[in-house]
């Protein structure tokens, strides 16, 4: 029986296909350098924050530009009086009021000047024209 065991599992892993920790291709084909610094720029940390800041800050530029669109803002009041208030005028009982009101507010403002915008603006253009001067750009790949 022990026999048996063994004979059947020198059988079994004789006959399983090979198990190979890389494939064939990789291992004949050899990465350039410009392969290696693509690699690199795709799979660094620290390039895709510089990225990510670029982005926030791309943002942070359009966010400030909305300052001078229109604000547009609406407001819908509806109440209704349970109870309307009545004066004794005479000897006549007088009710005042309505029994409900409503009121429709639409409003656009359109900012003309504003000096904090104004000065700021610039402040934000120039350093993000500084952050993507620092950034460093990868060389293009010349492979055909």
């Amino acid at each position: 029986m022990k026999n048996a065991v063994v004979l059947f599992l020198i059988l079994l892993f004789r006959l399983s296909p090979e198990v190979m920790a890389q494939d064939s291709k990789g291992q004949n084909s050899a990465m350039n350098l410009t392969d290696v610094l693509d690699y690199a720029l795709k799979n660094s940390p620290m390039i895709q924050q510089s990225g990510i800041d670029q982005q926030i800050g791309e943002r942070q530029i359009k966010s400030s530009l909305s300052g001078w669109l229109p604000q547009i803002s609406t407001n819908y009041q509806v109440s209704n009086n349970l109870k309307l208030q009545t004066q004794p005028i005479g000897d006549q009982l007088i009710t005042f009021g309505q029994p409900f009101a409503s009121n429709l507010i639409f409003e656009v403002n359109q900012t003309l000047f504003n000096r904090d915008q104004f000065f700021l603006l610039p402040k934000q253009l120039d350093s993000y024209e500084a952050n993507s001067a620092n950034r460093w750009k990868p060389p293009r790949s010349t492979r055909s």
